[in-house]
């Protein structure tokens, strides 16, 4: 139901605005050539499609970026870092929507 919501969003960003540079810088392609080679060869469908999904998933994020408290990007941002994880857009896109989705109870402890 939140991803919708963030598409709808980014459906109706008509202007540039530049408090949406503020979010997460992650480097796409670097991302994707992981994704691509990870059963040992590089795989040139997996990384189109690693790089479109990244980009839509950046693009949704920037949206919303400014909206979500301080706390929770940093958690989301951190967490993937923490264990050992390059941080991409699709996880911390996911985290944010997880926490938002969550009881009020379960989002301050």
């Amino acid at each position: 139901m939140w991803i919708n919501f963030l598409f709808l969003a980014l459906a109706f960003q008509a202007e540039y605005d530049p408090s949406l540079e503020l979010s997460p810088e992650f480097n796409i392609p670097e991302q994707c050539n992981v994704v691509a080679r990870h059963y040992g060869h590089f795989n040139q469908q997996l990384f189109d499609d690693c790089v479109v999904g990244e980009t839509e998933n950046r693009e949704v994020l920037r949206t919303v970026w400014m909206d979500i408290p301080d706390q929770m990007k940093d958690e989301c941002v951190g967490f993937f870092s923490d264990i050992g994880l390059r941080p991409n857009y699709l996880y911390v896109l996911s985290c944010i929507e997880d926490e938002l989705s969550a009881p009020a109870n379960e989002v301050e402890n």
